[in-house]
């Protein structure tokens, strides 16, 4: 352990501004004792690891950074004494865009549609077989009453129900 120096020193000595050691420092992520002086070996330490995120890979368990906003549990990562590095956060960012580049190129390819599209072209499908249905009796009614014949209304109203349905696959597939 060094000679613990004032906060302004150990400033002075890293070439940092004395504002952004008193910061780290209030967020207790360089410890002082009870005359606000700090050890500068443990101050170093911390300053490393604030200063490239990307040499601590492998250095969680000294991470003086909180992951605030980010549960490592939602990218699949193990999150290790409470602090997440970033290694990690930019590992869960480049799943994410892998995954919205591969829900791209399924829609691209014709393997995914937008729901809303389906939705509305259910509804209109079923509007329109609705309305060719509700025309069936209007059709036939005359028709009908003029027949005696059990079977042969029945015939005739399978002929009516059929054709509706065709001129419904032809109004379907035409609108494709």
């Amino acid at each position: 352990m060094a000679e613990p120096i004032s906060q302004s020193e150990y400033a002075r000595r890293k070439d940092v501004s004395r504002q952004y050691v008193n910061k780290l420092v209030q967020q207790g992520k360089i410890p002082t004792d009870e005359k606000k002086r700090i050890d500068p070996d443990v101050a170093d330490s911390v300053l490393a690891q604030l200063a490239d995120p990307a040499r601590r890979l492998n250095d969680d368990e000294n991470d003086p950074i909180p992951a605030e906003g980010f549960d490592a549990a939602d990218a699949g990562e193990p999150q290790t004494n409470g602090h997440t590095s970033f290694a990690k956060f930019r590992s869960a960012r480049e799943a994410y865009q892998a995954k919205l580049a591969q829900l791209d190129y399924e829609e691209r390819a014709g393997k995914l549609v937008k729901k809303e599209e389906v939705e509305r072209e259910a509804f209109d499908i079923s509007r329109l077989l609705r309305d060719i249905f509700l025309s069936i009796p209007q059709e036939v009614a005359g028709t009908v009453v003029g027949m005696t014949d059990e079977k042969e209304i029945a015939k005739f109203l399978r002929l009516k129900i059929r054709d509706a349905l065709m001129e419904a696959s032809n109004d379907v597939s035409l609108s494709e």
